[in-house]
């Protein structure tokens, strides 16, 4: 009867837990659609007033994003990106370390290192430090995209929503991710691949967080449907019709996976160096920021297209690519590797994401042009190389080859080329799998501290009472209806028993005699030592079946306060087979992990 209250208490709570964690996601999710509108308002100001007006070059959104302002055609004022980057470094710089020191570099590691090892908590201020000062180093030209700073914002409102209704740390986490992948979802007009990147992101193997999943796609649809009311209902990019129509065209995709994922491998390591180099020198932390943003602008200064996004350089591949383009992709992409390392590894505040696209794109592209003029008909379309590098690049860079595919699939609007995207995907994450730009990753659900608990907890699942008894069997010691007080005592005080079945002459158990009732009448009522028996003090017995987990029987140790109880026959519940107590109970845990290590 006890396990069966649990069984409907636990249901219930299962039940409650979902249904409230769903409800907040849709609200989370309408937030998260109104601070996106809001942070890329921001960001396009800044942009606009930067780039636009002082150095008079314009950084063109890519076709199915309308811009906040009208952009004009002006020649460009090149030495100003001398200036300009690193004053939006060197302010923004100041302001994270003064306010917020967490909302430094691209904001997904940040988020990642919240849920594994911070109970999902980030401080209040980081939301508005982070879209201020992001927009500031994008806004004035430092190489970087918006997927980091909107995933740190989502993630600080979804902390901040739960730290405010006091929930779990458990549900803390869940917003969070949520948060996460509601910004990716609203930002990059892709809802179903912001959740999914939201759960492949946390672990360096292919391995998904299942327990977000679902709040993470009910709340990025939210912010998305929220976003799109101010912006476009389309995908980020306007893409030629690319199809996959030859079977070998998979040997050239193979050298493409080869090639982005070498490309990606070269990226994370000139990425982690910079880092390295801006963290040993002995300035103030904002003014590696600046000097970040300066050499970002020394780029900018030989090849404008390097600043900010940069996206106007895939929506131009998907427009128009020439054989005589392929040596300036490869530049390019090169180019934009050092930028982005400079901008974010200074310290910068800025997502790596949409560099990691630009440079995938832009590679995937000259790679894709090299392979026509080796396979000839057999590539269908150089273009779609472009779009197929974007997915390599990033799948290899993060470690996240699944929603990399739908990521890309969703933001150009193009799903006829999904063979060869999960195809390059795959080999290029298999390839070079240890390399990551984000060092918070766990390598499984085993390595997260989170999940160390989940791990003994499905392990006593599996376990049952029916195992204990064949592995651990225990004599136990009873008593007759009509055992004296005086032989129950000297039972008691040899035995490390806690409670003493009374069995009748048939085998039936009537009851239990619990040590604290023996205890309490030896020192107030020894008096009537010599008319007490075991049948007048037995108590209702605490019971427990053979098919019941290990698990199930802890619970019910903790819910009840219980030291020991008895194990009974199924068919025939007066039938005790068996006694187990808490000591059993770590014995035979112990005993089992022992033999699963040794296997």
């Amino acid at each position: 009867m006890n396990i069966k209250i649990l069984k409907k208490l636990s249901q219930f709570e299962r039940d409650y837990y979902f249904g409230k964690v769903l409800l907040l996601a849709m609200v989370l999710g309408v937030l998260l659609g109104l601070a996106s509108i809001l942070f890329y308002i921001l960001l396009d100001s800044v942009k606009y007033l930067a780039l636009e007006s002082l150095i008079h070059y314009s950084d063109m959104p890519p076709s199915g994003q309308s811009p906040v302002f009208h952009r004009e055609s002006n020649s460009t004022i090149r030495w100003l990106f001398f200036i300009v980057p690193a004053l939006g470094g060197l302010i923004s710089g100041w302001i994270v370390y003064r306010f917020a020191p967490t909302a430094e570099g691209h904001g997904t590691e940040a988020a990642i290192a919240a849920y594994h090892s911070h109970e999902g908590r980030i401080p209040v201020r980081v939301p508005l430090v982070k879209a201020i000062t992001s927009s500031l180093i994008i806004g004035t030209g430092g190489s970087g995209g918006k997927e980091g700073p909107i995933a740190q914002i989502g993630a600080g409102i979804g902390s901040t929503l739960a730290e405010i209704l006091r929930l779990s740390p458990r549900e803390r986490r869940v917003l969070l991710m949520s948060g996460v992948g509601a910004g990716i979802g609203a930002v990059f007009h892709s809802p179903l691949a912001g959740a999914l990147f939201a759960s492949e992101v946390l672990y360096r193997e292919m391995e998904f967080e299942y327990e977000i999943l679902v709040p993470v796609i009910i709340s990025s649809v939210m912010a998305y449907s929220i976003f799109t009311i101010r912006f476009h209902w389309s995908s980020l990019f306007t893409t030629p019709v690319m199809k996959f129509v030859h079977p070998l065209e998979l040997i050239p995709y193979l050298i493409l996976a080869v090639g982005i994922s070498c490309a990606a491998f070269l990226f994370v390591n000139i990425f982690e160096y910079t880092k390295s180099f801006f963290q040993r020198l002995a300035i103030p932390k904002y003014l590696r920021v600046g000097l970040g943003g300066f050499l970002a602008g020394v780029i900018a200064y030989f090849v404008p297209e390097t600043v900010a996004t940069s996206y106007q350089m895939l929506q131009k591949a998907f427009d128009s690519l020439q054989p005589s383009d392929m040596w300036f992709l490869f530049l390019f992409g090169f180019l934009k590797m050092f930028s982005t390392s400079f901008t974010i590894g200074s310290g910068g505040s800025a997502g790596i994401f949409g560099p990691s696209i630009v440079i995938g794109g832009t590679i995937g592209g000259g790679i894709g042009l090299a392979l026509q003029h080796i396979f000839g008909d057999i590539i269908y379309d150089p273009r779609s190389y472009v779009l197929v590098g974007m997915a390599g690049f990033f799948s290899t860079a993060a470690n996240t080859p699944l929603s990399t595919v739908v990521m890309v699939s969703e933001i150009t609007g193009n799903y006829s080329l999904l063979v060869p995207s999960i195809w390059v995907c795959i080999i290029s994450f298999l390839l070079f799998r240890k390399a990551t730009v984000y060092d918070s990753q766990r390598a499984n659900h085993l390595d997260s501290p989170i999940h160390t608990g989940e791990f003994m907890e499905d392990i006593l699942k599996k376990l049952s009472i029916q195992d204990y008894l064949q592995s651990c069997p225990r004599e136990v010691k009873f008593f007759s209806p009509s055992t004296s007080l005086r032989e129950m005592i000297d039972v008691f005080t040899a035995s490390d028993q806690v409670a003493f079945p009374v069995i009748d002459e048939e085998g039936r158990c009537l009851g239990v005699v619990e040590s604290a009732v023996l205890r309490r009448i030896i020192r107030e009522e020894k008096s009537l030592e010599s008319i007490i028996v075991a049948q007048d003090i037995m108590d209702h017995p605490k019971t427990v079946v053979p098919s019941q987990s290990i698990f199930e029987v802890i619970k019910l140790f903790i819910h009840l306060q219980l030291e020991e109880v008895l194990i009974v026959d199924e068919e025939r519940p007066e039938r005790m087979i068996g006694i187990i107590s808490r000591r059993d109970l770590v014995d035979f845990y112990d005993k089992e992990m022992s033999h699963f290590l040794q296997r």
